[in-house]
């Protein structure tokens, strides 16, 4: 078996890194979340977002919720 690998370039590196997809898109799905829970924690507060269960909002990055007004 053969995982499909993305290469990724970082800055100062002259060769990118090859990541697994499968991981890639993992990060990619969750990021916004994730940043937010880290955000929640920075200022002292639960990673466990309180409000209403909506994990679509979770995932939906900013700019969305602010163009329809989420």
């Amino acid at each position: 078996m053969n995982p499909e690998l993305l290469s990724f370039p970082f800055p100062g590196k002259e060769v990118p890194a090859e990541v697994h997809g499968g991981f890639y898109r993992n990060v990619r799905a969750t990021r916004y979340a994730l940043i937010a829970a880290i955000k929640r924690a920075l200022q002292q507060h639960s990673i466990y977002d309180h409000g209403p269960q909506n994990y679509v909002a979770a995932l939906t990055p900013p700019e969305v919720h602010t163009e329809f007004g989420n």
